[in-house]
């Protein structure tokens, strides 16, 4: 994980819900246990997947996993120059770019942190924009893969700017669209769980995560969860 120090520190438990250390039980609970690092080669994953919107952000929450364990190794895929705000049409493009330079923050490389601290600031409060002419549910789900690799990399960062850029973010979400119609896994979760209103938000994704597969979380909602947990893990330890 990055040694960087924080860009912009802030208050952290202030900007967050009262009860992170409920949550931060409630995650480790589904989790029942540690998860294993996926195996993978990450540059063969990333190069495959190149193009296929959830196969490369798949690819790149393992490999979050594999770099936390430390058998993850550099790859050769640079970021742009930080493009967001992006039309919603342009959404796909726009989450997998934001995987990426968080999956090269938890690497350890610095120019990542500092790309997503400028694409936190960029929030508007959403990453992207719409028109009449969107679909709602692709834009919406890509929000939330976005919002949730943004929360991840604040919280880890101990970036105050960004947790209340990111809140923001949520606060829109749980108030204008409907996360559960967009996914039924739990991306985002934490950010929800993490604004003062969003509770009721948090524990239907949860929910949903649970139902679609007997009851128990599938491997990617675990890895989802998993990061969560570390995300907020890094920032109660603060």
């Amino acid at each position: 994980m990055t040694e960087n120090p924080p860009r912009n520190p802030g208050n952290v438990t202030n900007l967050a819900a009262p009860d992170r250390v409920r949550w931060l039980a409630v995650l480790r609970s589904l989790l029942n246990g540690p998860v294993q690092s996926p195996t993978i080669d990450l540059r063969a994953a990333l190069k495959m997947a190149e193009g296929h919107n959830r196969a490369f952000v798949i690819a790149c929450l393992r490999g979050v996993h594999s770099a936390r364990s430390g058998s993850a190794t550099g790859i050769d895929f640079g970021l742009p120059r930080m493009p967001l705000p992006l039309p919603a049409s342009q959404g796909s493009r726009a989450s997998e770019l934001v995987w990426l330079a968080y999956l090269k923050f938890v690497m350890g490389d610095p120019s990542a942190a500092a790309w997503l601290g400028a694409a936190c600031d960029a929030l508007d409060p959403t990453a992207l924009k719409t028109t009449a002419s969107d679909n709602p549910e692709p834009w919406w789900q890509n929000e939330m893969l976005m919002l949730h690799a943004l929360h991840s990399y604040a919280l880890i960062h101990r970036d105050g700017r960004a947790i209340a850029k990111t809140l923001a973010c949520a606060d829109f979400h749980i108030r204008e669209i409907q996360p559960d119609h967009a996914t039924n896994e739990p991306w985002a979760a934490h950010a929800y769980a993490s604004h003062i209103d969003g509770r009721v938000t948090a524990e239907t994704l949860l929910h949903s995560a649970q139902i679609q597969n007997a009851g128990k979380l599938t491997e990617v909602s675990r890895l989802i969860v998993s990061d969560a947990v570390a995300a907020l893990e890094a920032a109660a330890s603060a």
